[in-house]
């Protein structure tokens, strides 16, 4: 998701980005799993804080990568055999 292969496709997001969904995703399998340790409310406020930067950064993300593939596409010869 970090990495753009030439000439197939750009990447979807930055590095940046992807430690900040990195961080909720391990921060939510912690506490799925966690059992016998009380919840650090501090981190939950920081996770809950972070959450409005990855969902705008992914949200502007995802459109470039789409418009990335659009001019992919529109740059791809025609599949329609010559008459």
């Amino acid at each position: 998701m970090t990495f753009s292969i030439p000439e197939l496709r750009p990447a979807l997001m930055d590095r940046e980005l992807w430690y900040l969904l990195d961080d909720l995703r391990a921060f939510r399998h912690k506490f799925r799993h966690l059992y016998a340790r009380p919840i650090d409310p501090k981190r939950v406020m920081m996770m809950q804080e972070t959450i409005d930067t990855v969902v705008s950064g992914f949200t502007v993300a995802h459109k470039t990568f789409r418009s990335a593939l659009e001019q992919i596409r529109g740059e791809l010869p025609d599949d329609e055999p010559d008459e």
